[in-house]
Formats: structure tokens, sequence, C-alpha cells
């Protein structure tokens, strides 16, 4: 009775409540996804920990100076024109936001793995190696069985059903129940990294982050009925 991944569901999701109108879409999973960052890249937002003065190329090539010091910090993976890339968004002491863009070898795994890397500083194009590890875990939930809201198609505006809804004019669905299983998938990704003098190796700043993506995966979905 499991639904296929691969079949196109007409779904709407929204709570129950007063006949209305509604949007339709497509998707090909049974997934409802919870995003809590930008979607298509993991956004990691962190805290970047200077142990001593740190210069960095900006985008444009602009160079700034961080003193010792805690600053938030995040780290995107993103993909452009087929070239991948980590995009660094940090503020600075007096609060202004700057924006890096390190280039990554093609061998670059990221957040996608449990896997190390190691960076060195002309291939970043900054004055300092890059190290570090990323952790992936997955948990699921147990499962829950129960019943939830859900629409059926009206056969045309202005008809009456009856059930104590009465004329639906405009309206294109009637509200009704039907039975699901379903259970939650969790991801957390954490990252550790290490900024390094490329002379002596010496640890110039840490950076500590962590990502949590939430989602709800339907292991069954009954008939929709009044």
């Amino acid at each position: 009775m499991n639904l296929s991944a691969a079949k196109i569901l007409d779904l709407k999701f929204h709570s129950a409540g007063p006949i209305r109108p509604v949007m339709k879409f497509k998707l090909f999973s049974t997934v409802i996804f919870f995003p809590l960052f930008i979607l298509g890249c993991e956004h990691i937002p962190g805290t970047l920990n200077v142990s001593s003065e740190l210069s960095l190329n900006e985008k444009g090539n602009e160079v700034f100076t961080l003193s010792p010091g805690s600053y938030k910090m995040a780290w995107t993976e993103i993909n452009v024109d087929g070239k991948k890339y980590v995009e660094i968004e940090l503020s600075d002491a007096a609060g202004q936001k700057h924006n890096l863009q390190l280039p990554l070898p093609e061998d670059y795994k990221g957040s996608n793995d449990s896997s190390s890397f190691q960076l060195k500083a002309e291939e970043i194009k900054q004055s300092y190696d890059l190290t570090g590890h990323f952790k992936m875990h997955s948990s699921n939930s147990e499962s829950v069985h129960t019943s939830e809201y859900c629409e059926i198609p009206a056969e045309g505006a202005g008809a009456s059903y009856g059930y104590g809804y009465g004329y639906i004019g405009g309206y294109e669905y009637l509200p009704g129940q039907r039975e699901v299983i379903y259970h939650t998938n969790t991801i957390t990704y954490a990252l550790n990294a290490e900024l390094n003098s490329p002379r002596d190796s010496s640890s110039l700043a840490q950076f500590e982050a962590e990502f949590i993506s939430t989602s709800i995966i339907y292991d069954f979905e009954g008939v929709c009925h009044l």
C-alpha cells in the first residue's frame, strides 16, 4: 500500500476550516520539507572564533582584517556555471557585513556527506589554509497512524452537497478526512573548520556550525472522503 516516490501527487496543504479556494501543485515524492535555511544549498550559520589577527580577501579582492574575538558567520555551498564555491558571510566588530567566495576543487564532497576537507591558501585565494570536517547524522521517528484534513474536488460551482456545508458558490473543494501513516526524518550536519597559517600551520581561527533539516515522510495516504 506504499506510494511510489516517483508518482506525481496532487497535494494541497493547509489547516482545516471553511471551504475556500486553494492552489494545487505537483511533487515527485511523498516528502514534505520544513526549510530552515536557504534551500537548494545548505546555509549553515555558526560562530567564527578568531585567535590571531586575520586578513581575508572579500569578493572584489578587497581585503579586511578581523581582530581576535567571536563573529557570526554563515557557510553556504553554491554552484555557479558548473563550478563549486563556498560563500562565507560574516560581520566584523563594527557590524559591517562581508562576503567571501572561495573556489572549491572538483573532488570536494562537502555537506552532502560525512567527510573531511583540506584546502590550500592558493586554491581558495586567501592568506590561510582551510581544513575541516562534516559529520552527518540521520534519524527517523516512530511511525504515526492518524487521520488528517484533505479536500475533495467539487463537481461544479453552485451545487449543493449537503453535509451541513450548503452551496459552495465559486469554491473548488469540499473538506474531508483521509487515513495517513507517516514518520519524521531529521538530518543533522555538524561542521568544524579551522583556518591555519600556511607558513607554520598555526591556528588562526575556528568555525563551528550546525545545520538541521527536518521532513515528514508519508508511508501511506488513504483516499480522501467526506
